[in-house]
């Protein structure tokens, strides 16, 4: 079931105030706010703020220098957004089933993937490891990524 977001008052004004800023939407004055909040709560130097899951994972992959031939474990229960980023890079997206219980990866089965091409897969899909709020475990994640670099 899609899940619908909630806007009340504050969010309606918030929304209309944010329009007339002027601009491009992810240039506004709040949006570099915005940015500079989630850096300062993630303790990072940088954030950027995208329209879209496609061109978040597209620019995730990029900055990963993941291009044209690398193959990208991808879950086979996702949104057209995982495989659809990778190609856009020119990548390969290799389809990986998801466990039963929770709908993310199956680390048994990504370990099969990796291990079937000699270690040569050289990214595997962020969006995978939550799914319905359900977080997957990043510590096989760490593993498998730890032993194939």
């Amino acid at each position: 079931m899609q899940m619908r977001p909630l806007f009340e008052k504050e969010e309606k004004e918030a929304v209309c105030s944010y329009m007339d800023e002027d601009g491009f939407l992810t240039e506004f004055k709040n949006t570099e706010r915005f940015e500079k909040m989630i850096a300062d709560y993630t303790n990072t130097k940088h954030c950027i703020v995208v329209n879209n899951g496609t061109v978040s994972l597209t620019l995730a992959a990029s900055a990963l220098g993941l291009g044209p031939g690398d193959e990208i474990i991808v879950p086979n229960y996702t949104m057209v957004a995982t495989p659809n980023s990778a190609r856009m890079l020119g990548c390969v997206p290799v389809f990986c089933d998801v466990e039963e219980e929770s709908l993310c990866l199956d680390f048994g089965k990504v370990k099969e993937l990796v291990a079937e091409r000699g270690g040569k897969v050289k990214g595997v899909s962020w969006c995978c490891w939550i799914f319905l709020g359900v977080l997957g475990s990043m510590k096989e994640l760490v593993a498998v990524a730890a032993k194939e670099r």
